[in-house]
């Protein structure tokens, strides 16, 4: 196969880069911490007794990374004929990757490298640094009959804009005008008729 090509080679580089950085935060994960309140707060774990279980996932995460890298460092090594990784942990191996990874790159077996070093560089990136969570959507105290029935279905609260304008019609919600005219709810009146409703309430505001 041919040798990677010159962006391959830098994403290669990256990725080895990322796992080297990433490393130490994923052993440090799997570090015991001491209770956070209760008898024992703030104390750290006694060698003497036995210890919360470490993440096992954790560990399974670890020991793929650091044997992957560790068969490609021992190949290369091999084939060009030079001492492997003095160390097998997973920052050493993969520091000692990316200072040959053009060497790598002239290897039949670099595109396989680097498909399997970008796994690993995803797994452990999504367990050291997991992507931020979706932003919840805003929900308006208030809008238009539209916008509140959205803003409701949001919540889980079904109602159409149609019954929400022929409730106010009725008198039963009470809305106000914008400057530019357009009738406007407040999603607590809404939510009380709404409920209303579905109770069968015939006790609602006129007002």
């Amino acid at each position: 196969m041919p040798p990677l090509s010159p962006d391959q080679v830098e994403q290669l580089g990256r990725a080895l880069s990322a796992i080297e950085s990433m490393a130490p935060a994923l052993a440090e994960m799997m570090v015991p911490s001491p209770p956070a309140s209760g008898v024992n707060g703030g104390r750290p774990p006694s060698t003497r007794e036995s210890r919360p279980p470490l993440p096992v996932y954790l560990l399974d995460v670890e020991h793929a990374a650091e044997l992957c890298l560790w068969d490609w460092a021992q190949a290369l090594a091999y084939e060009v004929q030079c001492r492997p990784p003095t160390s097998r942990r997973l920052e050493h191996v993969a520091r000692w990757l990316h200072d040959r990874v053009h060497d790598v790159a002239e290897r039949s077996w670099a595109d396989g490298v680097l498909v399997e070093v970008e796994h690993h560089r995803r797994v452990i990136g999504d367990r050291v640094s997991p992507p931020e969570p979706v932003a919840r959507r805003e929900i308006p105290q208030q809008g238009s009959a539209r916008q509140v029935a959205d803003a409701l279905a949001v919540l889980g609260v079904r109602v159409s804009h149609t019954s929400l304008r022929k409730w106010a019609k009725q008198g039963e919600i009470p809305t106000t005008l914008s400057d530019e005219g357009v009738e406007l709810f407040d999603i607590a009146d809404c939510m009380r008729a709404v409920a209303a409703h579905q109770c069968g309430d015939d006790t609602r505001s006129t007002g």
